[in-house]
């Protein structure tokens, strides 16, 4: 069995020796996404090498924005490389104005939005990865100012938030519960953001709308897997408190219930480790989106979610590879988002 640091260490290994080959710049499978890793891993580690090498991705991705196949998706585009840049200076890694460096993004990721009509929801290449974008850039900005780019972005979230409406009411099966666990699932995403987005006093009367649009589908979702369960459990907490909606705490309560938190790790193949469709990911919405982390129940079910990890036959399998596909080093479907999670875990609920 290879032991916990032997895993980490084969997972830097493999990022120092094949990152800078890979042809995608973007954040969830590409450069971007890497280059975050690498930056909280030398805070972490204190060891210059992978600060130096975050810096040469970030290069790569700089000089590569500008390329006119560059996509404007969450996923692989410059909505979620937009996001990596704000990320890094919120975090204290680059030094910069974000309003400066990212003028062009905005604008190009402004004209696709208000110049197209999307019916597609979800995180990846729709409306909720462009919205988390916008609240990441929105965050701590004095939003009473109607000039310069704070008025063009609340403009922009405001075209958004128009188009998610529109798209819930032609498209309500998009937000239907997954076959398998996806981190991604459209409605628990659908509901942090919405109950975030209320918090910037922007367009309340409008999410209110669509609070009361989507409703129906939220109270009549009780998902077959515990995972999901959980994930939307999440979702429903964080959109009520926020809104105060009494009916879906109740409705809260019933799903928490109903969760069996021992069987969530059994749901998981042997493999199956990564942040998109593995425990990896469950481990991260559990952390990040959960004010009850604190809990033994959480605590106890994080705690097995990490055994599970570091026991996978998956770790063997790598070993034995000499070169890992491109595809497997990013943080959605690889093997920096594997990692992350320990980092994160580590530094947050260490036990």
């Amino acid at each position: 069995m290879v032991k916990e640091y032997d895993r980490i260490d084969l997972v830097n290994n493999r990022v120092l020796q094949h990152s800078p080959y890979l042809h995608d710049i973007g954040l969830l499978n590409g450069k971007m996404g890497i280059s975050i890793y690498l930056f909280h891993l030398s805070e972490k580690t204190a060891n210059p090498i992978y600060r130096e090498h975050a810096e040469i991705l970030i290069d790569d991705v700089y000089q590569g924005i500008g390329n006119s196949n560059v996509p404007l998706d969450f996923e692989n585009g410059l909505a979620g490389i937009a996001w990596g840049f704000e990320h890094l200076v919120q975090n204290n890694f680059l030094e910069a104005d974000t309003d400066e460096i990212l003028i062009d993004l905005d604008d190009k990721i402004y004209q696709y939005i208000t110049h197209h009509s999307t019916r597609a929801a979800n995180f990846q290449n729709g409306l909720l990865g462009y919205g988390f974008y916008l609240l990441f850039r929105l965050k701590d900005k004095d939003l009473k100012k109607a000039a310069g780019r704070n008025f063009l972005l609340k403009r922009l979230m405001i075209f958004l938030i128009n188009h998610l409406y529109e798209a819930i009411e032609e498209e309500e099966e998009q937000f239907a519960e997954p076959v398998a666990f996806q981190a991604t699932w459209s409605l628990p995403l659908l509901l942090i953001f919405l109950g975030e987005t209320q918090k910037l006093n922007i367009y309340n009367t409008k999410i209110g709308h669509i609070i009361k649009r989507i409703a129906p589908v939220v109270l009549s979702t009780f998902p077959v897997m515990n995972c999901h369960r959980l994930s939307l459990l999440l979702g429903i907490e964080r959109v009520a408190r926020q809104l105060n909606l009494p009916s879906w705490l109740e409705y809260a309560d019933l799903l928490k219930q109903n969760i069996k938190m021992d069987q969530i790790p059994a749901e998981f193949s042997d493999k199956n480790i990564t942040m998109a469709q593995g425990m990896a990911g469950m481990g991260l919405i559990i952390q990040i989106f959960s004010t009850k982390c604190n809990k033994e129940e959480y605590i106890e079910l994080l705690s097995k979610i990490t055994s599970r990890i570091e026991q996978s036959t998956l770790w063997k399998e790598i070993q034995n590879k000499e070169r890992v596909p491109g595809k497997d080093l990013g943080m959605l479907d690889g093997l920096s988002g594997v990692a992350q999670y320990f980092l994160y875990r580590e530094k947050n609920y260490s036990q």
